[in-house]
């Protein structure tokens, strides 16, 4: 007897599977010897975005990142560890289908709680986002390349490829949409090109989001990264994210 399985589940239990494979990847890189923990954090983004025409869409994100220090606590954003703004240009090739360029800039102040010098980061980024929708499920496949100028003591050129799988699932109604509360999961692996270890940093993120409208949402999140550093302990760190998200409050 022959069965036959639905293509969308097919693509749905190979998108979920990522997020089981692609951690336990990142987990082997073992050269950065012992583990530490950092400093807890706070990471706040704004993100503005307009249609300009049927298929493309400008978006500016503004950011800000806080941390407490060694001594812990609750006070995760006791301490300002960076700020800077990206503008978007998105085009959707397909409804599911987005092609996206930006250009942001960072600054990093001195920390000397948490041994942080002052530091900038000027950035170019080039992505490509897939979506597969079923219902209450949204599942993005998301794929980054950034080239970063780092400047710090000295000035670095840095190349790295992001991708990160994300699931979005209504919790209340059956579709995504307005006075919708929905869950997120997703896991982004970073893969530097230049040097070190290739794959050298991993960020799940589990929270809940809301539709207030068409035109608003918000996203509260927790967010856990691992970075295997070469030549050093290799780190975990502790994050909680906000993201407000603001789009087509004009007619275009």
């Amino acid at each position: 007897m022959q069965i036959s399985v639905p293509l969308f589940m097919i693509k749905y239990l190979v998108n979920i599977g990522l997020f089981l494979i692609l951690p336990a990847g990142l987990l082997a890189q073992s050269e950065g010897g012992s583990n530490v923990l950092s400093p807890g954090q706070l990471w706040n983004e704004i993100a503005i975005s307009q249609h300009t025409s049927q298929k493309f869409v400008t978006q500016v994100d503004l950011q800000w990142s806080g941390s407490n220090d060694v001594t812990g606590g609750l006070n995760i954003g006791k301490y300002t560890i960076n700020y800077g703004a990206r503008v978007w240009e998105h085009y959707y090739l397909k409804p599911n289908l987005k092609l996206s360029a930006f250009l942001g800039y960072w600054v990093n102040p001195n920390v000397f709680e948490i041994n942080q010098r002052e530091n900038t980061e000027a950035r170019l980024a080039l992505q490509g986002q897939y979506l597969f929708q079923r219902n209450r499920y949204s599942f993005y496949n998301r794929l980054r390349y950034e080239r970063r100028a780092l400047q710090a003591v000295g000035s670095s050129i840095e190349n790295r490829f992001r991708y990160m799988p994300k699931l979005l699932i209504g919790l209340n109604t059956s579709n995504l949409q307005a006075k919708t509360v929905y869950a997120i999961l997703s896991d982004e692996v970073f893969m530097k090109v230049n040097a070190g270890n290739f794959i050298d940093q991993n960020r799940f993120t589990a929270g809940l989001g809301y539709y207030f409208n068409d035109y608003v949402t918000l996203e509260i999140a927790y967010v856990n990264r691992f970075v295997s550093n070469q030549n050093a302990s290799n780190e975990f760190m502790h994050a909680a994210s906000i993201s407000l998200g603001i789009s087509d409050v004009f007619n275009y």
